[in-house]
């Protein structure tokens, strides 16, 4: 007679959550940062929001913060966890979430800490002052990249040594944009992407562009500063990679030295894939004038091609802010309101007065 072999208990879910609250805790008080594979941030399809899982378990939901880089861990809606349980479930997803975002967007983070004075800046460095903690403050309000017309005044004002200021935060100033380099790699952008939608209560985002593409077409009705902060500068209906568009502004700064009129070859407009109106438009948004021109060679089409000449950086357009006018509480009569006729007063010395006396007498001589 054959026994049957004995199947394995199956855990409840209540068992599952509680084992996995304990091995957080045991795994962050073994010392480590919240860097296991075992924890990982999902984002949704759309990077409008994530959640964080142990071994592919929902174990918190991230919600908005008071900032855009200090979201909240909250409890997964799935979970089965009560008081103590919970409570430090949360603790402990609150700081792996928090360490996952100071090693993914370190600049920021530090940024964030001398700007509001949480913290000391590094290895006694000089602390951020006047116009180059405004910068800074701006282009943490940007997450990590900008125009640079929004801070061109600023910069104007602020000398090479004084830069140096940003350069410790590994912030790079382009000819159109100012950004840090580094987390503008994918899965830093996944990250800002996720903490700008939360931030702004964004509900839903586009498909973000393909890591490696140049350019991409910009989708109607989308936020400019979606393509911008995916790395992205925005330019007509196309949106351009940001360091490509500044490999183009280096390699024709030369071309159009003391306000020179020139043409680029089309090795140059390789450099970010685009020709005809919309190169013209990558060179409009890096500051230069464009003029088309039409040329016929003999035996030959009909053909276009553009020239280029420096203008300076445009500063981004500012909405005027509208006053209502405030109503009036009687309503007004329908109608032009005639204005009273003026007493016609004869001049004594004017003929027609004595037209008019001569008439008087004889209309009495007629009564009598």
């Amino acid at each position: 007679m054959t026994s049957k072999e004995e199947q394995p208990a199956t855990e409840t879910t209540a068992e599952v959550q509680k084992k996995v609250t304990e091995e957080v805790v045991t795994f962050e008080i073994a010392g480590d940062k919240g860097t296991s594979a075992d924890i990982t941030l999902k984002f949704n399809d759309d990077l409008s929001g994530a959640n964080l899982q142990w071994k592919g378990e929902d174990l918190a939901t991230i919600e908005r913060g008071n900032t855009a880089l200090s979201p909240k861990a909250s409890l997964a809606k799935t979970s089965k966890l009560t008081g103590d349980d919970a409570t430090n479930a949360i603790v402990h997803a609150q700081k792996w979430l928090d360490d996952y975002i100071a090693g993914n967007l370190k600049s920021l983070v530090l940024m964030d800490g001398e700007i509001n004075n949480s913290a000391a800046p590094e290895n006694d460095a000089a602390p951020l002052t006047g116009a180059i903690k405004d910068i800074a403050s701006s282009l943490l309000d940007n997450l990590g990249i900008m125009d640079r017309a929004l801070v061109e005044d600023k910069l104007k004002a602020v000398s090479t040594e004084d830069r140096k200021g940003l350069w410790r935060f590994k912030i790079k100033i382009g000819a159109s944009s100012i950004f840090i380099p580094y987390i503008l790699k994918p899965a830093p952008t996944q990250l800002r992407l996720m903490l700008w939608a939360l931030n702004k209560k964004i509900k839903t985002l586009p498909t973000p562009p393909t890591p490696g593409m140049v350019w991409v077409d910009m989708e109607k009705g989308t936020l400019p500063e979606f393509y911008r902060l995916s790395g992205y500068s925005p330019a007509g209906n196309k949106a351009v990679r940001v360091d490509m568009v500044e490999r183009l502004a280096d390699a024709v700064r030369p071309l159009g030295l003391k306000g020179a009129s020139f043409e680029v070859s089309p090795e140059t407009m390789g450099l970010v894939g685009l020709s005809g109106d919309d190169f013209a438009k990558v060179m409009n948004a890096i500051g230069y004038q464009s003029r088309k021109h039409k040329k016929q060679e003999e035996g030959k089409e009909e053909a276009e091609f553009y020239t280029f000449a420096w203008q300076g950086a445009k500063k981004p357009a500012t909405p005027k802010p509208q006053v209502k006018k405030a109503k009036p509480q009687n309503k007004k009569p329908h109608g032009k309101k005639l204005a009273p006729k003026k007493e016609f007063v004869m001049d004594p010395n004017s003929p027609f007065a004595a037209l008019t006396v001569l008439k008087n007498s004889m209309k009495k001589s007629k009564k009598g």
